[in-house]
């Protein structure tokens, strides 16, 4: 039987092992160094933004409203998902974020990079 902490941890572990795995994608792409420490992503060892990680994207059968279904690490170190759509994101990066932030998500670096890193 495993117990909730046991459960937490697991998760966390994956979540964890999931935004590496990511990131590694990312950094070719983009041609910049993201890489994960501790608990933040950093690029060029200064902190950009807590963990996430973009899980799917939704959209309507039609393509229309799509929308980013993304995982943020919280403060307690809890796997949370909040939805961001993907007009906000692009036409307002800082609520898009402030949506994220509601959730645990911790911004440090300018709205637009984190922008990048989400729709890459």
């Amino acid at each position: 039987m495993t117990t909730t902490d046991q459960a937490e941890k697991k998760n966390l572990e994956t979540f964890l092992a999931e935004i590496d795995q990511e990131l590694s994608k990312v950094r070719p792409y983009l041609g910049w160094g993201f890489k994960r420490s501790g608990l933040e992503i950093l690029h060029c060892g200064e902190p950009v933004c807590s963990l996430f990680r973009v899980k799917t994207l939704a959209s309507a059968e039609d393509h229309s409203n799509t929308s980013f279904i993304i995982e943020v690490l919280t403060e307690t170190k809890e796997v949370t998902e909040v939805t961001v759509p993907n007009k906000l994101l692009t036409r307002n990066a800082p609520a898009a974020l402030d949506i994220m932030s509601d959730k645990g998500f911790l911004p440090y670096a300018d709205a637009k990079c984190i922008r990048q890193m989400i729709t890459t």
